[in-house]
């Protein structure tokens, strides 16, 4: 195992990510994409890019983001090679989203400094799956199983779905008049693809038994 890591890094055209992260130096970044966010405004998006020493965060704005929006290296699960990027110190408000330990992260402006190399494609990603009474014949009334809150924002309204995510927030219990008449408890709790900022995020809404219990 110790002689495949080795001749691993010294496969890579660079420093590994943890290294680069530590001295705050380098040109190259090999790694596995493991996430990716497109903000909700601004038309910028950033990815999370991993090796085997740790994990870096690689953000696109303006003239790149617009350029590299649709390129298939820029996937969940794909392998990259990138170069071109400003090595960007985090500042204190940057820091406080970051990981525990994290300096730096990528950044990419302008769309003739993006260079990069797709080394293996994402795999293929699966149909959103249908539970419940969707499999019956009534995909209105079943559940849409998803992947991200990312996805979630683009369903329509009124339909059912499921999937994972970081609770951000939750608010204080409160006690509201339903339309039928009586008060019943009542908690809000956002949620998010990650604690990363930008992530998209969306308001979840607890009534009764259940706004008591997750407080």
């Amino acid at each position: 195992r110790g002689d495949a890591a080795s001749a691993k890094a010294e496969s890579r055209s660079g420093p590994s990510i943890k290294q680069m992260d530590t001295d705050g130096e380098g040109t190259t970044v090999e790694g596995t994409v493991t996430f990716r966010s497109d903000h909700r405004s601004g038309g910028g998006f950033h990815l999370g890019v991993a090796d085997e020493s740790g994990d870096i965060h690689v953000k696109f704005w303006n003239e790149a983001a617009a350029a590299f929006k649709e390129h298939s290296a820029f996937r969940k699960g794909a392998r990259v090679r990138l170069q071109g990027f400003t090595l960007h110190a985090l500042n204190s408000k940057e820091v406080d989203y970051a990981p525990p330990g994290r300096r730096h992260c990528l950044m990419y402006h302008r769309a003739e400094t993006v260079k990069v190399q797709e080394l293996a494609a994402a795999p293929a990603v699966p149909a959103p799956k249908a539970h419940g009474t969707a499999a019956t014949g009534a995909p209105a009334r079943g559940i849409v199983q998803l992947t991200s809150v990312g996805e979630a924002l683009l369903q329509s309204v009124g339909t059912r779905v499921a999937f994972d995510a970081c609770v951000m927030d939750v608010a204080e219990q409160e006690e509201c008049t339903t339309r039928a008449g009586p008060t019943a408890a009542m908690r809000h709790i956002w949620v998010a693809d990650g604690p990363e900022e930008g992530s998209p995020r969306i308001k979840w809404v607890l009534w009764g038994t259940q706004a008591e219990q997750y407080g």
